[in-house]
């Protein structure tokens, strides 16, 4: 084939406009048709060159996650064991995402969860075949372990049958409704209901049905009839009333029980609450009483500590005033005996008071200061008494001062 100077390209537009015939030359020739040719002269040229074959290759393409790349799979009756995990699963009752991440967690084919439900249904329907024409060639037979028992069987046929009518039902429903419709289309009346319609076309099967009041010779018959249905009806729909107010008035003493029941209830509830209340808040008393008293408890035992240590206090200072008035007896020779003893003067104070003598006596203070200045020895002058004062003589005549005053 030569080459060609002129190429001819037929565009089809979908358009009721037709088809569009353009002719373009060798230089508005455009790109993929120009590699297009090339391609065509080399595949002549290398024609006697052997090729590679061209039936794909099957081989499974791993993902990172060691998943298998999904591809198109037929469905066969000799199935592989994804597909046999995949019937498990969903023979399990799982949901198609649960079954899809099953079979990625497996490092089987990774299937998106919307393809699972047409998969799944494609393998049932080819299962569902095999296992006809098993039952066909009676290469299978019912078994007690699939099916359980003929009795269920039964019960599934009744439960189906159920749904059945009602759906017949509603479709029966229907069909007057829109045969009211349309009669109402029909005559430009919208007069007869679908019940009208439904009862004159049974009355006009059964031959019970009445002419039109027009060509109905017997009117006053008529007027008798009519007046005996209208009293029929009207039984009817008392009756009707009375067993409706019956049912009401039943659903309202069931109610009226209800309601008796909750407030009974309720009331326990309330006492239940109040007396657990009741029995917090004396609890909460018990624990603040016991607090309290081992509050008291420890004050008092402060207390009685700081008493003993205060008795213990007075007594050392007692013991070391009447030390330090022996020494000083001894060193300038007064002659006295004690006339007194400790006295506390106060709980948490201790303080002591010690006379010597009742004439001239020598008072020592709680320090053990001695005043000899109002008595002493016969051999002892006022005025040697001052040539060797005593350290304590200050403090001592302060002393007794303060004392004096009080």
């Amino acid at each position: 084939m030569g080459p060609m100077t002129e190429d001819v390209v037929f565009v089809e537009a979908l358009s009721f406009f037709g088809t569009v015939k353009k002719e373009i030359g060798d230089d508005e020739r455009k790109p993929y048709q120009r590699k297009k040719s090339m391609a065509r002269a080399e595949d002549e040229d290398h024609a006697d060159s052997p090729q590679p074959s061209k039936k794909p290759v099957k081989r499974e393409i791993q993902r990172p996650d060691g998943t298998v790349v999904a591809r198109p799979r037929p469905i066969k009756r000799d199935y592989d064991s994804d597909d046999e995990r995949l019937i498990q699963l969903k023979q399990m009752g799982h949901a198609d995402t649960y079954v899809a991440t099953q079979l990625a967690k497996e490092g089987r084919v990774k299937y998106n969860a919307r393809t699972i439900s047409g998969r799944w249904q494609r393998i049932r329907k080819v299962l569902e075949e095999k296992e006809e024409e098993q039952l066909d060639e009676e290469l299978t037979d019912w078994h007690e372990g699939e099916a359980r028992s003929d009795d269920t069987l039964e019960t599934i046929i009744q439960q189906v049958e159920r749904k059945i009518q009602q759906e017949k039902d509603r479709l029966h429903a229907r069909k007057w409704r829109e045969v009211s419709q349309h009669f109402a289309n029909v005559t430009l009346k919208r007069k007869y209901t679908a019940n009208a319609c439904e009862e004159r076309w049974h009355a006009l099967m059964t031959g019970t049905a009445d002419l039109p009041i027009e060509h109905d010779p017997d009117k006053e018959g008529r007027a008798r009839k009519r007046e005996q249905r209208q009293l029929e009806r009207q039984a009817r729909r008392a009756t009707a009333a009375a067993e409706a107010q019956e049912v009401e008035d039943s659903k309202q003493r069931a109610r009226e029980l209800i309601e008796e029941s909750k407030a009974v209830k309720k009331e326990d509830a309330e006492l239940v609450r109040a007396e657990k209340e009741a029995a917090r808040i004396e609890e909460r008393k018990l624990r603040n009483k016991i607090k309290n008293a081992g509050v008291a408890a420890k004050k008092q035992l402060i207390a009685n500590k700081e008493a003993w240590l205060a008795y213990n206090r007075a007594e050392i200072a007692w013991e070391k005033a009447k030390m330090r008035a022996t020494a000083h007896i001894r060193k300038h020779g007064v002659r006295a005996k004690v006339v007194s003893k400790v006295i506390v003067v106060d709980r948490y104070k201790d303080d002591s008071e010690v006379g010597l003598s009742a004439d001239h006596a020598v008072i020592i203070n709680g320090n053990g200061a001695v005043d000899s200045t109002a008595g002493g020895s016969a051999g002892e002058s006022r005025g040697e008494k001052r040539a060797h004062p005593d350290v304590d003589d200050g403090e001592a005549t302060a002393w007794k001062r303060a004392r004096s005053t009080a």
